[in-house]
């Protein structure tokens, strides 16, 4: 069995393109990143088409029918932006992802040190 597949899950999602926003994504990768092949979301834009739809690194891995694993950048692009209404994705992602928040609040912890004689 893959590790992959035991740590990650792939989920299908159809964004539709908003006239101020796009999709809503950014996305870095692909065969001309020789460090990451892999097209990775590395921005979603709030409130925008993919905003609770896709997370923050997750994996593309097939666009509009079209596997795209070891694809280069532009043309994984290409097929994203040649996509008129809609774009019909499979992304990868943990199973586990942490979630990252911007209404995270700080919390207040105080620790006192005692002597043991005392």
């Amino acid at each position: 069995m893959n590790d992959d597949e035991d740590t990650t899950d792939c989920v299908q999602v159809t964004l539709t393109r908003s006239p101020l926003h796009g999709f809503g994504i950014a996305i870095k990768g692909g065969n001309d990143d020789i460090d990451n092949q892999s097209l990775i979301i590395t921005d979603i834009i709030k409130n925008g088409p993919a905003d609770g739809k896709i997370l923050l690194n997750d994996r593309i891995i097939n666009v509009n029918g079209h596997p795209v694993v070891r694809y280069l950048e532009y043309i994984a692009l290409k097929l994203i932006r040649e996509s008129t209404d809609f774009v019909n994705l499979i992304v990868q992602r943990q199973k586990h992802p942490v979630i990252q928040s911007d209404s995270a609040s700080p919390i207040k912890c105080i620790l006192n040190k005692t002597r043991k004689d005392e």
